[in-house]
């Protein structure tokens, strides 16, 4: 089961282009991790790097998102399900297309 810091880790270590968003996040915030507003800020680079064209970043991102969803503690997987899940759709750019990528439980989260 993963916790919200070992969540964080997996996302770093597949994900090392969210370091920096990682450290931009802590500093918005007094060095407070908001998971939820994090997740946010991993959906916007999820689209951001689909459109230009990098899916190995996008798919990377998809797939922690999708273990967090599926092997995270209550917090992380409601994290996953209501900032990162239910947010698409709502921003610039989260098409269809990029919705082809996801992994089945993400899918299914959103179809819920």
């Amino acid at each position: 089961m993963l916790d919200r810091q070992a969540f964080v880790d997996a996302l770093l270590a597949r994900v090392p282009d969210a370091e920096l968003a990682l450290a931009e996040h802590l500093d918005d915030h007094g060095g407070d991790l908001l998971l939820h507003l994090l997740l946010a800020d991993a959906l916007r680079l999820t689209v951001s790097a689909f459109h230009a064209g990098d899916r190995d970043l996008s798919e990377r991102i998809l797939n922690v998102m999708a273990r967090g969803l599926d092997e995270g503690d209550d917090y992380v997987a409601n994290a996953v399900a209501v900032s990162f899940v239910e947010d698409f759709g709502a921003g610039r750019g989260e098409s269809d297309d990029l919705l082809a990528l996801w992994p089945p439980v993400l899918r299914r989260e959103l179809g819920r």
